[in-house]
C-alpha cells in the first residue's frame, strides 16, 4: 500500500504530482491513496485525481481508515477458502435498461421505483407497488389493494419524505383521495421548488418482521464497501453495522451477520423467532452481484429490510439509490 500526502508550500507543485500519482496507479497493482490537505488551490489536481480513479482524502485520518478496511478486506479473502454465491436468477439487462434511462435524462439520483424494479430484477421481493398521478386515479388504484397501503410523494427533488409530509401510513380505499391531496398541500408548503411527478401507493408489509438495512458504500478508489445493520430508525441511534469490500463470498456475508451486536436478536434469543439466516445470506450475495455488475452506482441502501421466521422470504420495504455522476 502507498500513502501520499502533498501539503501546500510555494514549492508544492500540486497539478503534476497528481498526475504523477495517476501514472503511478496505473503502473502499479498495489493500492494507492493520497491526500491532498489543501485549499481551493488543490482543486485542479483533485480534478486530475478523481478523473485517474486515485482515492483522495483531504484528511490523513480518513485516508488511514480506508487503507485500514482495505487491509482488513485483504484478511478476510485469505482468511477462508472462499465459496462464490450461485445466482443463476438474476437479470442485468433488464436492470440496464432501467439504469440507461434515467443516464440519458442526466439523472443521478434515481426514483424510489426505479431503484426498487432494479432492485427486483436481482431478486429482492417488495409490496405491491403503483404510481398515481391524480386523486382520482389514485382512489381507483387503491381497489386493487388487499391490505392498506402507504402514500409517499414521487420527486427526485426530495430525498427525505417524511420530513416534508410526503408519507401517510395505513391508508385504506376510502381514504386515499383525501391523503393524496395532504400530501400535495404538504409538499407545496415545505419543498415548494420540488418537482412532484406523482404519488406512489405501496402496500403495509406484513407485522412481525425483524428490521434490517442492506446497502452500498463507495470508498472512492478502494471500491464498493456492503452495508448490513439493524435497519429503520436503529441503525442511526444503535450505529450496529458491519461492512466488507464487494464482491463477496458466502463467507464474507456469515462473517458480516456474526459480526453483528445483534446477532444473538437474529438468531432468536429470549425466545424470539430466529430469522431466515439462508435467506438473509442469499440477500447480501444478491447485493453484491448487483454492485459488481453496476459499478456506476455510488450509494444504495435497502431500509427497511425485513426479515422474517425460516421459510418466509425477506421484503424490502424502500430503497434509494444514487448513480456516480460521471456516468450520467
Amino acid at each position: 500500500m502507498l500513502l501520499v500526502i502533498v501539503t501546500p508550500q510555494s514549492m508544492t507543485e500540486a497539478v503534476a504530482t497528481a498526475q504523477a500519482l495517476v501514472d503511478c496507479k496505473r503502473r502499479s497493482k498495489k493500492p494507492l491513496v493520497a491526500v491532498f490537505a489543501g485549499d481551493a488551490s488543490f482543486r485542479e489536481a483533485l480534478g486530475v485525481l478523481a478523473q485517474g480513479g486515485v482515492a483522495t482524502f483531504l484528511y490523513a485520518e480518513a485516508a488511514a481508515e480506508a487503507l485500514g478496511k482495505l487491509a482488513q478486506a485483504g484478511i478476510w479473502r485469505k482468511k477462508t477458502e472462499t465459496t462464490p454465491f450461485a445466482l443463476n436468477d438474476v437479470d442485468p439487462a433488464s436492470a440496464r435498461s432501467v439504469i440507461e434511462k434515467a443516464k440519458s435524462e442526466r439523472r443521478f439520483r434515481l426514483h424510489e421505483s426505479e431503484a426498487k424494479e432494479i432492485l427486483e430484477h436481482y431478486g429482492f421481493l417488495f409490496p405491491k407497488t403503483l404510481i398515481v398521478k391524480s386523486p382520482e386515479e389514485a382512489q381507483a388504484a387503491a381497489q386493487g389493494f388487499s391490505r392498506p397501503f402507504a402514500m409517499k410523494v414521487v420527486s427526485p427533488d426530495i430525498i427525505h419524505k417524511s420530513d416534508v409530509g410526503g408519507v401517510i401510513l395505513s391508508v385504506t380505499p376510502e381514504g386515499t383521495e383525501a391523503a393524496y391531496r395532504t400530501i400535495l398541500e404538504n409538499v407545496s408548503l415545505k419543498a415548494p421548488e420540488a418537482k412532484v411527478t406523482g404519488v406512489l401507493l405501496s402496500e403495509m408489509a406484513p407485522e412481525g418482521g425483524k428490521e434490517l438495512i442492506l446497502g452500498i458504500k463507495e470508498e472512492p478508489g478502494l471500491g464498493k464497501l456492503i452495508m448490513l445493520g439493524l435497519g429503520g430508525i436503529f441503525v442511526e441511534i444503535f450505529k450496529d453495522v458491519s461492512f466488507r469490500f464487494a464482491p463477496l463470498t458466502e463467507e464474507d456475508a456469515e462473517e458480516m451477520i456474526a459480526e453483528l451486536k445483534s446477532e444473538p436478536l437474529l438468531a432468536g434469543a429470549r425466545g424470539q423467532k430466529a430469522i431466515d439466516r439462508k435467506a438473509l445470506l442469499e440477500a447480501i450475495g444478491r447485493l453484491s452481484r448487483l454492485v459488481t455488475d453496476f459499478p456506476e452506482i455510488q450509494e444504495l441502501d435497502i431500509n427497511p429490510l425485513l426479515a422474517f421466521e425460516e421459510g418466509v422470504p425477506l421484503l424490502a420495504l424502500d430503497a434509494r439509490m444514487t448513480l456516480r455522476e460521471e456516468y450520467k
